[in-house]
This record gives C-alpha cells, sequence and structure tokens, in this order.
C-alpha cells in the first residue's frame, strides 16, 4: 500500500483475494463491496457456516482417550438444535485502507461485517484433499454452463 502511494497511486480500498480460495466468483466480489458500502462498514470478510457443531470438537490426549471428549458432548442435543456459527473462509477480504493503516491489519476489528457465502464456494485449498474436492466442484460449475 505505502509504496503505491509513494508512487502517486491513491485507492480508498484494498480487496485481497487469495489464489488457495478458487471457488469466489466476480458475483461474490460484487456484492461484497455493495455490502461494504450499503452497510457503511471498514471491511467486509467472506465467512461460511461450519460443517458442525463446535460442542463436538475437543482435543485428544497423547493416550487416544475419549473419555473426557465424549463426557463433554451433551447426548441430547441434536446438531440442528446448535446455533449456526461460521468461520472465515478465505475468499474475501475487503478493507478501507485508511483502516488497514491505522489497525496495522487486514482484520479490522470494530465495523467489520461478514460477507456469507455457501460452502461450496468456500473451500480453501490447504491440502490434497481440499484441491480435489475444489477441483470436483469447478468441473461440477462448469457442466453447468455448458
Amino acid at each position: 500500500i505505502k509504496q503505491l502511494e509513494s508512487a502517486g497511486d491513491q485507492y480508498q480500498y484494498l480487496l485481497v483475494l487469495q489464489p488457495t480460495s478458487p471457488l469466489r466468483t466476480a458475483q461474490h466480489i460484487d456484492e461484497a463491496v455493495k455490502l461494504l458500502l450499503e452497510k457503511r462498514a471498514r471491511g467486509v470478510v467472506g465467512v461460511t457456516e461450519l460443517e458442525h457443531p463446535v460442542e463436538w470438537a475437543d482435543t485428544i490426549p497423547d493416550n487416544l482417550s475419549m473419555d473426557e471428549f465424549l463426557s463433554r458432548i451433551p447426548r441430547t442435543t441434536r446438531s440442528q438444535n446448535y446455533p449456526t456459527r461460521y468461520r472465515v473462509n478465505g475468499a474475501i477480504y475487503l478493507a478501507i485502507i485508511d483502516e488497514i493503516l491505522s489497525s496495522n491489519s487486514l482484520f479490522i476489528r470494530h465495523g467489520t461485517v461478514a460477507y456469507k457465502m455457501e460452502q461450496a464456494c468456500s473451500v480453501d485449498i490447504d491440502t490434497e484433499t481440499d484441491y480435489w474436492v475444489a477441483e470436483l466442484l469447478l468441473s461440477k460449475r462448469d457442466l453447468s454452463k455448458s
């Protein structure tokens, strides 16, 4: 940002599109920009629903015992009865440049809004399995356009 400014270029917003999130589309980008402007937000971050309740997650000790793990999961609560939770999906980070510079972060703590994206558009390629899932979803998308 500072290099661009020193070269005389002036921009108001920064949009980061990670190459490891290839399933976002131009429509997602347009909607994120629109959301930022409509909400008068300082930033927008792409999110998607968690696949499973966080209550179903825990650590596993070295001895691999599930005793504590399973004792923490309520037996009577169906997964559908847990609140919907979201995770950052890595697909879109949009923020006002002045806010980024003043906070020294892309994550503006106050004034950032969530841009909700479907899970099928939120694959973040970190593993070989992620790659194959993304490739399958992209091929399905290409077939639907034919």
